[in-house]
């Protein structure tokens, strides 16, 4: 079998295909990618049995056939060339692949293209549309509140899907992101747990995309193709907590505050915080806000004031400055709102403002017990 390929084109699509590719794998032929040449287009295919992801180019050829190539070596070979043909023949006795350019040739080894595993094949529960940059977007806004815990229900971003809108929903049981889309809606309502590693894959991948992105759900895997590409993934099979029954519904203290004014004093009070919990306080009181972390065990404390709008009763609450800091950082808009109902239940954050309004976004973050 023999085709001729563009080094530019084939190095493209295999750093994209390469992303699922774990080269120190125990099994060889999961570090290979697999190519098959069908009707003049070369298919390139990796997987490490969780993720598997596809990618179609042209090709110049008047035979077809499938082999297995070395990942690295040849994603590492490439990197090296400039634009021109690259010529291909593949031995399927010695399970070689020959590639010749305009200055020499080279060898890599692989192995039985029918070892290589089969992606799942799947009947669709439940589909949806969305634009590839909102669905990057959409992972962007869940995917750092992940647990990084052995809590597999809540190790992955959870996507529950309607006819009239779609949540995205990330929790660690210390924080929770509950990102709404109403562009986004299912015929069928459906929910399911996606990984990690898939969405990191496609967060790289769909940021800056216009084209839109076809999701497909099953009870077991999910599917995710766009213009030449197709990534199918296992969803995580467990059930996802009751992350409604924890967002308070009453909050009649509301703090309106400069998002980045914000930040700016947590990293401050934070280096005086105590390393194992990183509490901070806030004191609520009329147009002013005031920070206070203690580290007990140094001696050192920090204090801090600033502007704000505050509509409720006096109060204070604390939270883990981290957490805190890292919540504020995921809102894109320049002022939130921080709603609170009492100390000892959780704060919600927001925009102030949507500069979209086919997107909602909650942000919730749970107190800590403030020593009196």
């Amino acid at each position: 079998m023999n085709f001729i390929v563009s080094s530019k084109e084939l190095n493209s699509a295999l750093v994209t295909v390469g992303t699922v590719v774990v080269h120190n794998n125990i099994t060889p032929i999961l570090q290979d990618f697999l190519m098959e040449v069908q009707d003049k287009n070369l298919t390139i295919s990796a997987t490490d049995l969780e993720t598997y992801i596809s990618i179609s180019i042209p090709v110049e050829s008047n035979s077809q056939g499938r082999f297995t190539v070395q990942a690295r070596t040849l994603l590492d070979t490439l990197k090296t060339f400039p634009e021109q043909p690259l010529s291909f023949s593949c031995n399927p006795e010695t399970l070689s692949v020959k590639v010749t350019h305009d200055s020499g040739e080279f060898v890599i080894n692989g192995h039985n293209a029918e070892d290589f595993p089969v992606p799942p094949r799947f009947t669709p529960e439940a589909q949806a549309d969305i634009e590839g940059n909102l669905l990057a977007l959409a992972i962007h806004k869940t995917l750092f509140a992940t647990s990084t815990e052995d809590r597999p229900q809540m190790s992955g971003v959870f996507f529950e899907l309607s006819p009239e809108k779609t949540n995205f929903v990330a929790t660690d049981a210390h924080k929770l992101v509950r990102y709404t889309r109403t562009d986004v809606r299912s015929d069928q309502p459906f929910s399911a747990i996606l990984p990690k590693k898939p969405l990191n894959i496609l967060r790289n991948l769909l940021t800056g995309l216009e084209s839109s992105v076809h999701l497909e759900f099953s009870k077991i895997n999910f599917s995710a193709a766009w213009e030449n590409i197709r990534l199918l993934g296992r969803l995580i099979d467990a059930r996802y907590p009751n992350y409604e029954s924890v967002i308070p519904k009453e909050n009649p203290n509301v703090l309106t505050v400069d998002k980045n004014l914000l930040i700016n004093r947590l990293l401050r009070v934070q280096n005086f915080a105590n390393k194992s919990t990183y509490l901070v306080r806030l004191r609520l009181a009329g147009s002013q806000l005031t920070l206070d972390a203690e580290n007990m065990d140094y001696s050192s404390q920090a204090h801090e004031v600033l502007p704000c709008t505050y509509q409720g009763a006096d109060m204070e609450i604390g939270f883990n400055c981290r957490f805190l800091i890292e919540v504020l950082k995921n809102i894109a808009e320049d002022e939130v709102n921080i709603k609170l109902s009492l100390p000892s239940r959780p704060g919600v954050i927001e925009p102030a403002q949507s500069t979209d309004e086919q997107e909602q976004l909650l942000m919730l973050i749970m107190p800590l017990m403030i020593a009196m």
